[in-house]
């Protein structure tokens, strides 16, 4: 049984994956790499592919190879809640070395948890310079992407034939999951698979204590088609909102650190190369055969 997986990115997508994986040994794990999976790997019934929807084109792009898996498992998370993690997360992918950036967002994100409402989520977006509306959201997290998201799954409910399963992330992070064990006839077993870069708070509801009514305004015609398909709450925030450091701030912090590192790694390793180029030259110049 070939079983391919699909959600928006920070949607839980990688953690369900592994969950899968984990319980179909021997089977070929393809991650966000669909077209390049082999027929003859397929033929064997054995993969199991997770796909993002990051991407308004997927479906156009990848079509004829969506018809090649047996069972589609489609996860979604309450929006709002993936705003609040893309924001936190994006640093990791959109600073990476530019550290003025780096350091006005933590600042304005520090600044949100000693006050939640006195600092927008869209602040905190444009610093990241990533926009809410574009229709080619390339950069993470991207956010705006509800609307293709939805109509990805519109065409393959109206146009591929293939049983469909649709989780929710908080029943996912709930383990509420005999659903899904009975529409892939598996038992899931324990994983120890480190998910500590991109997992974080492993709950919901969080956007309650971040967005603001200027957010709300915002986002609102954004997510209430994905809000209301998936039947989640209202738009009531809390009434004392709460940000955790340890769960923001600091965590991102950590992350655009730790992409900040990479960075110097990759650029010492460029030019080590460069330098080794330049003396190889240097010596078959001075050296001619």
């Amino acid at each position: 049984m070939n079983i391919l997986i699909m959600g928006l990115p920070k949607s839980g997508t990688s953690g369900l994956a592994m969950m899968i994986f984990a319980a179909f040994p021997g089977c070929v794990r393809n991650l966000e790499r669909i077209q390049f999976t082999k027929d003859e790997e397929l033929a064997q019934g054995k993969v199991v592919c997770k796909e993002l929807i990051d991407h308004p084109n997927k479906i156009a792009i990848h079509g004829k190879h969506y018809v090649k898996y047996d069972k589609l498992v489609k996860i979604v998370r309450d929006p709002r809640d993936r705003l609040v993690s893309g924001i936190l997360y994006g640093g990791f992918n959109t600073i990476v070395n530019k550290l003025d950036v780096r350091d006005h967002f933590l600042e304005r994100l520090k600044a949100k948890e000693a006050n939640p409402m006195s600092v927008t989520c869209m602040e905190l977006v444009s610093i990241l310079k990533i926009n809410a509306k574009t229709n080619y959201p390339f950069e993470i997290p991207s956010l705006g992407s509800e609307a293709y998201f939805l109509n990805v799954i519109e065409n393959l409910e109206a146009n591929f034939n293939m049983p469909q399963y649709t989780i929710k992330y908080e029943e996912f992070v709930e383990k509420k999951l005999a659903g899904l064990q009975d529409f892939l006839e598996v038992e899931f077993v324990k994983t120890d698979v480190d998910f500590s870069r991109t997992s974080r708070t492993k709950t919901h509801g969080e956007w309650k204590n971040w967005l603001t009514p200027e957010d709300i305004e915002q986002f609102k015609p954004i997510f209430d088609p994905i809000i209301k398909k998936y039947n989640y709450e209202d738009w009531t925030i809390n009434e004392t909102p709460y940000i955790n450091p340890e769960k923001s701030s600091k965590w991102a912090e950590a992350k655009i650190n730790e992409r900040y590192e990479m960075y110097l790694r990759g650029e010492a390793a460029k030019k080590l190369k460069e330098e080794q180029e330049r003396l190889a030259k240097e010596q078959a110049q001075n050296n001619p055969s």
